[in-house]
């Protein structure tokens, strides 16, 4: 909740907020029902001047089913329960170059897929029957599989000959709870 204060309060200075979900749709059957989705997609790309780059890619998606009730004029509560796959992948490369000596080539990709549920509890104020404001909390449970391939390659720096090549992949399977706390305000706009 510190979060959530310090955010409204800090007049656009708050820190980067670690919420998925930042795009949301809501299908409503009634007005105390709605079928939701959550879909996050994040493009990360780094090229650092010593020989190095990396580039990440997080895709975030749920599917889920909500349930609302009028806690005061103006002011819904939201409770329900979701689907979740999340897909973060990881690739980068860096470069040692040894000057008169070889030149190492290492490339790692971590690949983490998991699939999974659990619930979520949101809070809206109506500024209007059009526009509103909340905030959403979740709690998921999720299992999938990590792994991660690093490659590491050995050449010549005179001839570009490839003088020695190892690869390497490790496999786990993960198991995850994650819990989101409210630390983001949504503006809503119903069409």
């Amino acid at each position: 909740v510190k979060q959530l204060v310090n955010q409204v309060l800090s007049r656009g200075n708050s820190p980067e907020v670690d919420n998925p979900y930042l795009l949301r749709y809501a299908y409503h059957l009634d007005k105390k029902h709605a079928l939701t989705l959550g879909f996050g997609l994040e493009l990360v790309g780094i090229d650092e001047k010593e020989g190095g780059n990396v580039n990440r890619s997080l895709l975030d998606l749920r599917v889920g089913y909500m349930r609302y009730f009028e806690v005061a004029k103006n002011l819904d509560l939201g409770i329900g329960a979701d689907l979740v796959l999340q897909r973060h992948l990881t690739r980068s490369q860096l470069i040692q170059t040894g000057g008169f000596s070889d030149s190492t080539v290492i490339n790692t990709n971590a690949i983490n897929n998991l699939l999974g549920g659990g619930l979520r509890a949101n809070i809206t104020y109506n500024i209007t029957p059009v526009i509103s404001v909340g905030t959403e909390a979740n709690m998921y449970y999720l299992t999938g599989l990590d792994k991660t391939e690093l490659t590491v390659s050995t050449f010549d720096s005179f001839s570009g000959e490839l003088r020695s090549f190892s690869e390497n992949t490790d496999e786990a399977n993960v198991t995850r709870m994650q819990m989101q706390m409210p630390v983001v305000l949504f503006f809503i706009l119903r069409l």
